[in-house]
């Protein structure tokens, strides 16, 4: 259970959040972003785990941040029956069918804008790629996936959507079993597709070459991975924030049935759709070792998560260290050439290794080259972080 934070000494903002939802990286920035906001408005901020908790509290304002259906659907209706006014953070109360407040992202937008650039980019067979049919958010992204498919004359159904219900792995797996059919892979988000990339390149098949691949997020790992990650912006700091202002709105006007605020999403063109319309671009030429994750102590998708929220969590000096680690300098070499002390890079090192869960430097070293194939990318991330 995430632990209260305390801002200022002022009554708190009650926030219910999924239990499955605490090692999830999107989730994770709608909290750092509720926090933000909250802060701006000097408020403190106090993170629940059991709905019971608020079953006989007197009615107030509660943040659910979820992504789960059914979770989300009886924990919402019950705070509502409980007298409580709901916000709903991650989940799309619309999709849900549910009338409760909220900031949205428009992920059927989202996926229509995918589609018509891959068509543009001349992709026609393409497939949607880490679908979990449990996450409403997905539902909305898979039933958008198939409308707007026929809408634009693709030959696209339900069997084009590979999800990962069991393991992320075992879905990219199916997925490039099938390659066959498929010359475009539109995952929904950017874990997803760095897998989806890493297991092509053990594969043999060529990213973009052969097959165009985006995710969604925005992700830092997406920026430093080889080729770099087409995406789109789905920004859950700014979600986050946003639903502290739909928080303020509710105070200000009780009597408002309810606020709803939606969040714009944009197209990020990158290498691993050839930046189209440049198709021609060759992939640089360069020799990658990978080194195996451990499947059976822990999921790709965890470790993905991991190593996402150790880039958001990292500074540039984090970063530049990362950077070092990938290339396997020591940590003297590292020290001088950061202008630090050994102690610093040991201690920086200490957290990398907690926030990635890894026991040491080599598999800090092992994780990063498994899905980061260029150090350099790490050192331009670190320069934007300055």
């Amino acid at each position: 259970m995430r632990k209260e934070r305390r801002i200022l000494n002022k009554t708190a903002i009650d926030i219910l959040l999924e239990p499955a939802g605490t090692h999830n990286a999107l989730i994770m920035r709608s909290m750092t972003g509720l926090e933000f906001g909250a802060g701006l408005k000097h408020q403190t901020v106090c993170y629940h785990n059991d709905l019971r908790c608020f079953e006989t509290r007197d009615p107030l304002i509660v943040f659910v941040v979820s992504v789960s259906q059914g979770w989300t659907r009886r924990a919402a209706t019950l705070l509502k029956q409980w007298g409580h006014k709901v916000i709903l953070v991650g989940a799309d109360s619309e999709a849900l069918g549910l009338d409760f407040s909220g900031p949205l992202l428009n992920r059927a937008n989202l996926v229509r804008r995918l589609l018509e650039y891959f068509v543009l980019a001349g992709r026609t067979r393409i497939a949607s790629v880490g679908n979990q049919t449990h996450d409403i958010n997905d539902q909305v992204r898979g039933q958008a996936f198939v409308a707007v498919g026929e809408a634009l004359g693709l030959s696209i159904s339900a069997n084009d959507i590979y999800r990962a219900d069991d393991d992320l792995v075992a879905c990219v797996g199916r997925f490039l079993d099938n390659i066959a059919k498929y010359d475009g892979a539109i995952c929904v988000n950017d874990m997803a597709a760095v897998e989806l990339m890493r297991q092509s390149r053990e594969r043999g098949i060529g990213v973009p070459e052969r097959l165009y691949v985006a995710g969604s997020g925005n992700s830092r790992l997406g920026q430093v991975v080889t080729p770099s990650l087409t995406t789109t912006t789905l920004d859950y700091f700014q979600l986050g924030v946003l639903a502290i202002d739909i928080w303020r709105l509710m105070q200000r006007y009780p009597d408002a049935d309810r606020f709803q605020v939606s969040l714009p999403c944009e197209l990020i063109i990158r290498e691993s759709t050839a930046c189209f319309p440049a198709s021609d671009k060759k992939e640089s030429a360069h020799e990658v070792r990978y080194a195996p994750i451990d499947m059976e102590t822990e999921s790709a998708g965890g470790c993905l998560d991991r190593l996402e929220g150790c880039l958001i969590a990292g500074d540039a000096l984090d970063i530049s260290i990362l950077g070092g680690v990938h290339q396997g300098s020591s940590v003297a070499s590292l020290a001088e050439k950061l202008f630090v002390s050994q102690g610093t890079v040991n201690n920086r090192l200490k957290r990398l290794y907690a926030l990635c869960n890894v026991q040491g430097k080599n598999e800090l070293t092992g994780l990063l080259r498994c899905y980061i194939t260029e150090a350099s990318a790490l050192g331009c991330l670190a320069a934007g972080c300055s």
